[in-house]
């Protein structure tokens, strides 16, 4: 039940927040997993939006298991192309 409590308040939070990051076609290069992680560090919830172009060809819901993945993150809410992380 607190997690729930806890999750729905990042949710809240998480909608206010501005995409700080866009993965485009090049898709998650070490770079942007790098920036995302640094990120993290820096502040509890990190919005990325993922442009159509990259997705076209690879099933969404294996990409943001994907990224959740390699960021060592845990996934708030992803609705359509955006998706707001955590930490663990």
């Amino acid at each position: 039940m607190i997690m729930d409590e806890k999750l729905k308040k990042l949710r809240s939070k998480g909608t206010l927040l501005k995409p700080k990051f866009i993965i485009g076609k090049n898709g998650l290069t070490g770079n942007v997993i790098v920036n995302i992680k640094n990120e993290l560090k820096k502040t509890p919830l990190v919005k990325i939006k993922i442009l159509g172009s990259f997705i076209e060809h690879k099933d969404k819901r294996s990409t943001i298991d994907d990224l959740i993945e390699k960021t060592d993150a845990k996934l708030v809410q992803f609705i359509g192309f955006t998706i707001v992380i955590t930490r663990k």
